[in-house]
């Protein structure tokens, strides 16, 4: 199938630079070469999108911006390994934002990564299939995280509520080193790792602070992966503030033991406890804990 030429493309961005109300409801579908950048406040409604190689689909430096109902594709396909430089809508300065009602599926990192955000809603999405590729030992369906060792570079008062996170090969909800990261009322099901509540690797510094993980189902069915944790809620020695604090309660884990293994792969019988203890996309910057 053709896709449209770049006369049309050149007509869309002309429309951006504009601002206000975009419909590309009826524009066929686009195969970018470049990132369409938003850079004034913009309402886009619809669309069919392909993201250029190795870069976002869309580029996002202006507060008051909404997408709604838009089909964005990657390069990906089944068998690729990751490309760091695509990020299908990559928004800049995320504070007081929301990713609410989308549908992520395939992607080769993360559903819904936070790097680092302030006061951002992640809400009723469907997040599924985010293997591990060559080179590549980490994903995650939704991550509030860092940008740096610092207090100033830490997610702080986000929240994840009512996603639905399938087949995610290491972890479902995940922050490194967040302060009052709300996790509730999630379906995780078939991740190696339900949620993670941690400080990250050898190289952060800093643990996480007052979160809270309630009212999340988390079962290991269908997952691809050895199980681990269905909640790790840990610091790692030397981080700052020297351990991490929060809360979990009323979570039920099916299909696995306090140990994370589940039933007929180690000791102890299924069980449906508050947490498993351990002992270890779409993506939005700021560029300090607050936003631009």
């Amino acid at each position: 199938m053709d896709h449209e030429p770049v006369p049309d493309v050149a007509r869309v961005r002309l429309a951006l630079e504009a601002g206000g109300f975009v419909d590309l409801s009826r524009v066929p579908a686009l195969r970018l070469t470049e990132p369409l950048r938003i850079t004034r406040p913009t309402v886009i409604i619809g669309g069919d999108l392909t993201a250029p190689e190795g870069a976002a689909a869309l580029e996002v430096t202006s507060s008051q911006v909404q997408i709604v109902g838009a089909r964005i594709r990657g390069s990906a396909t089944r068998g690729s390994t990751r490309d760091p430089g695509q990020i299908l809508v990559h928004a800049h300065g995320c504070r007081e934002s929301s990713v609410v009602g989308c549908t992520v599926d395939h992607v080769l990192y993360a559903g819904v990564m936070c790097l680092p955000c302030c006061q951002v809603l992640v809400a009723d999405n469907e997040i599924s299939d985010i293997p591990l590729t060559p080179g590549t030992v980490d994903g995650y369906g939704i991550a509030f995280s860092d940008a740096g060792n610092t207090e100033a570079a830490r997610s702080r008062n986000c929240r994840a509520v009512r996603n639905t996170i399938r087949i995610v090969d290491r972890e479902g909800i995940d922050t490194h080193g967040g302060l009052a990261i709300r996790i509730t009322d999630n379906v995780i099901v078939g991740c190696a790792r339900g949620i993670a509540v941690v400080s990250g690797n050898q190289t952060r510094r800093m643990s996480p602070q007052q979160c809270l993980v309630a009212r999340n189902r988390i079962g290991a069915a269908g997952a691809r992966t050895a199980p681990l944790e269905a909640v790790a809620f840990r610091g790692i020695e030397g981080t700052r503030p020297p351990g991490p604090s929060g809360t979990t309660w009323s979570t039920a884990i099916a299909g696995r033991t306090r140990s994370g293994r589940p039933p007929g792969h180690g000791p102890g019988a299924p069980s449906r406890v508050s947490a498993a203890w351990g002992s270890a996309g779409a993506e939005g910057r700021s560029s300090s804990a607050d936003g631009p």
